[in-house]
């Protein structure tokens, strides 16, 4: 179990980081780096929201400690992933900030590997 874990958390930080420093690739204009990451971010979120809720489905099997990093994860992963989805939509209009994916990358992926790490 714990290594599907690793493994859906793996595939979901390259996904998110695929083809971030391509050799030889030509200059993206900001509005085209700012749609790429808007993908990569939403790709990470589509793996992590099902991990969480397959955890808590499981909450009862985890340790208290492992429990209480699920409900940081939940909590710093919703919110960033919220922000993604909010900026992402046709009806905002507004493109991700820095802010959301650096909520994601610094808080949410530490606060997953947490409750990886903790699991049975």
């Amino acid at each position: 179990m714990k290594k599907l874990m690793l493994l859906a958390a793996g595939l979901g930080l390259s996904i998110a980081f695929a083809g971030c420093a391509a050799p030889g690739a030509a200059p993206q204009a900001p509005a085209q780096l700012v749609a790429t990451l808007q993908v990569k971010a939403q790709k990470v979120c589509t793996v992590s929201v099902p991990f969480l809720a397959s955890m808590s489905a499981m909450k009862s099997q985890l340790s208290t400690d492992a429990q209480g990093y699920l409900a940081t994860a939940s909590d710093k992963v919703g919110a960033a992933c919220t922000k993604v989805e909010n900026a992402g939509s046709s009806t905002s209009g507004a493109p991700i900030s820095t802010a959301n994916i650096s909520a994601l990358v610094n808080d949410g992926v530490p606060a997953l590997i947490k409750v990886i790490d903790a699991s049975g």
